[in-house]
């Protein structure tokens, strides 16, 4: 039988070794299954809200894009702006 000794000088052997992991397996399964279904409940609420917009007549493509936009730093957004108004300005736009 492997023994392996603990800081507090307890014996422990294989099999107690194996249920620890095994345990601590199980907990991280389980979290990350609990995350998930944390997720799908937010992703839900989320089309929801997009529901209740287009409901109430705004444009969720839109809503999309500024959620997006708002996400991003603002010099890269400022950035991207300018450059898309220069090309649509050498393109008579």
């Amino acid at each position: 039988m492997d023994l392996k000794f603990t800081t507090a000088g307890d014996i422990m052997t294989a099999q107690d070794t194996y249920q620890v992991t095994a345990d601590e397996i199980r907990s991280f399964i389980e979290r990350f299954e609990r995350l998930q279904t944390e997720k799908q409940d937010i992703q839900d609420a989320q089309k929801e809200v997009m529901v209740e917009a287009k409901g109430r007549g705004y444009d969720t493509k839109v809503l999309r894009k500024v959620i997006a936009i708002r996400k991003r730093n603002r010099d890269d957004v400022d950035n991207e702006n300018a450059v898309t108004q220069m090309y649509m300005e050498a393109l008579g736009m």
